[in-house]
């Protein structure tokens, strides 16, 4: 009779206490895993998902707005300093600034990166001048953030009420304002008879012209300018002018050019005839702020 063989690979059949089939490679593996598994269950080397938070909110802050001086004068050149703070948890990086001067921007810009808890300060230039003024600086004016600050701390607003200045009136000096560029020129039209002035500024507050054709028996014509390319600096202005001759007859004298505001411009038309002459004075005062300088 043949035997017949049974060949039973891993799996290894019993037979528990009760009766019931149980597969003992199951057993095992169940063991086994229970070996690598640690505390909290999960088997070494499995990968857990990874959670990614959300980005912090973005909270910035205008923190300061000055001036210095801080208490400026009427042609004081003024700087505006404006502090924004980072008030939030979180880097923030392209942050955009601005500054108004009587809503004028006067300073824009945008700073690179901002850390949680830092500050920076941004600064613009303005001339004073006499009045109130309302000044304002901002921090993300068109909302390109997703800033959560209040409003009101997004920007911070500064009135400065500046007095007018005193002002004071003196005579314009030719010297001086050759010295800033003022040209001065004769311009003869006819080649005959002497002219003098007003290359000639001996009297540096007083501007002379002259025709003298009383060793010649022709006259003579000339066009002479006085302060060209020149203007008044820091809101200094002509105030009046005056003129004089020394009287002498057939020869006289009349205006081209007056000068006015800022300009103390003036050109003349002077003419005599044979044996005659003529000189004709000019005083021009200007008027402007105490303590500032009308050439420079």
């Amino acid at each position: 009779m043949r035997m017949r063989h049974w060949v039973i690979g891993l799996t290894l059949v019993g037979v528990l206490a009760s009766g019931t089939l149980f597969d003992a490679s199951l057993v095992s593996a169940s063991k086994h895993l229970q070996k690598q598994a640690p505390a909290g269950g999960v088997p070494k080397g499995t990968v857990q998902p990874q959670t990614t938070g959300a980005a912090p909110p973005i909270k910035l802050e205008v923190t300061g707005l000055t001036i210095e001086p801080a208490n400026p004068k009427a042609g004081d050149r003024v700087t505006v300093k404006l502090t924004i703070k980072n008030t939030g948890t979180g880097t923030v990086a392209n942050v955009p600034w601005s500054i108004e001067a009587d809503n004028q921007r006067v300073g824009e810009g945008t700073e690179g990166s901002v850390t949680a808890g830092s500050s920076f300060t941004k600064t613009a230039q303005w001339t004073a001048t006499a009045g109130k003024h309302q000044f304002s600086g901002d921090v993300d004016l068109q909302k390109t953030l997703k800033n959560t600050a209040p409003p009101a701390a997004r920007i911070k607003g500064l009135e400065v009420t500046i007095a007018a200045p005193k002002l004071v009136t003196q005579l314009l000096d030719n010297r001086l304002a050759k010295n800033a560029g003022a040209q001065f020129a004769n311009n003869r039209e006819t080649p005959t008879c002497d002219v003098f002035g007003p290359q000639d500024l001996t009297f540096a507050q007083e501007v002379r012209f002259a025709v003298n054709c009383i060793p010649f028996p022709v006259g003579a014509k000339t066009n002479p300018e006085a302060f060209k390319n020149f203007t008044l600096k820091n809101g200094w202005k002509v105030k009046s002018f005056g003129v004089g001759d020394d009287g002498k007859v057939n020869a006289g004298w009349s205006w081209t050019v007056k000068p006015s505001g800022n300009n103390p411009y003036l050109k003349m038309h002077l003419w005599a005839n044979a044996h005659a002459a003529i000189t004709v004075f000019v005083k021009v005062w200007i008027e402007g702020p105490e303590g500032t300088n009308p050439y420079q």
